[in-house]
């Protein structure tokens, strides 16, 4: 009787000790890939959650930030294909500029349609169950809120308006008055403190 190991039997041990060293690896790897996976994703949501939070508040800090984020974490997958096309869409409508307060109105009415669209797509992307209605309608803004935002834009385009080439006469003279009054009451600081 032969104790010698047979052929098959010492391919068994090969593939054993094989199996023993390249499962934990293999395990270890498909552990790393489904963390990135679900990371990516928890990103892709949290874009979605803060512009759903903001979409009420299209000026605030967030919704900005949120924005600016979708093309790094969408644009890198075939399936979120249709997220990147809407917001390349709205970010193009984003950078027109109207003139007159009609067209204002339907830039407005534009800009709000695609902003839904855009939101719609990245529910649907990461499979949440809104539909279009839902994200238009279904937004608390405390009047204070919107009195702010809106003020906030009246202010900008008075500033940019200031600063229109035909109103740099006007700013240039209320300067220098400004720069006068100035220097008065800084004259009349000195002459106070002089007394003491």
């Amino acid at each position: 009787m032969n104790n010698l190991p047979t052929t098959v039997e010492i391919a068994y041990w090969i593939v054993s000790i094989i199996a023993m060293i390249i499962g934990p690896i293999s395990a270890v790897q498909i552990q790393k890939l489904l963390e990135r996976n679900r990371s990516s994703y928890k990103r892709k949501e949290d874009i979605f959650k803060e512009l759903m939070a903001t979409r009420g508040s299209i000026l605030s800090k967030e919704h900005v930030e949120a924005l600016n984020r979708i093309e790094i974490e969408f644009g890198s997958s075939k399936k979120y294909k249709n997220v990147i096309e809407a917001w390349k869409v709205y970010f193009d409508h984003l950078c027109q500029k109207t003139d007159g307060e009609a067209s204002q109105v339907q830039w407005n009415n534009t800009r709000f349609d695609l902003h839904t669209e855009l939101l719609y797509q990245m529910s649907t992307s990461l499979n949440y169950k809104f539909d279009k209605l839902a994200i238009k309608r279904n937004v608390y803004l405390p009047e204070y809120f919107a009195q702010t935002e809106k003020e906030q834009v009246t202010s900008m385009l008075a500033e940019q308006k200031i600063y229109q080439p035909e109103n740099r006469v006007e700013l240039e003279k209320y300067l220098k008055k400004s720069a006068a009054l100035e220097e008065k009451i800084k004259s009349l600081e000195r002459k106070w403190f002089s007394l003491f």
